[in-house]
């Protein structure tokens, strides 16, 4: 499979979305919601696979389509397209902090020193430790 993670020079991005985060919308039968923060996209069906693998949603943008954007703090819809949706919704963030959080179970499953800690508390750990290195 070839994913064109959040490139915006390419037509569709792709990023990956724990199932958590992905409903089926109220309202239209062919589309998810999407939670992005406090923030919910509305995506079409065709656009969002499970990976049976690790029960996580491939999620694809279209640059140059319009998604129904439902802000939770202020109630508010609007529409944006792809790009601008991506930009809006910081989707590029989670991305990275999901990836990171992936990396981490993997080497949580190998590493002594890890098995116990949560991704949070291992990065505190790590950056207390760098912290000391550099005084």
């Amino acid at each position: 499979m070839v994913i064109n993670q959040l490139d915006k020079n390419k037509h569709v991005s792709n990023f990956y979305i724990p199932k958590k985060y992905v409903r089926q919308h109220p309202i239209r039968e062919d589309s998810y919601k999407v939670k992005i923060y406090d923030k919910f996209i509305c995506v079409p069906k065709k656009m969002c696979f499970l990976d049976k693998t690790t029960y996580r949603y491939l999620v694809g943008i279209d640059m140059f389509f319009t998604y129904w954007i439902y802000n939770t703090h202020n109630n508010n819809k609007y529409r944006l397209a792809g790009y601008q949706t991506i930009r809006d919704t910081a989707i590029k963030e989670l991305h990275y902090l999901t990836v990171a959080q992936r990396k981490y179970e993997k080497e949580q499953a190998t590493n002594p020193f890890l098995s116990g800690l949560t991704y949070q508390q291992a990065r505190e750990q790590i950056c207390a430790e760098s912290d000391k290195l550099k005084a």
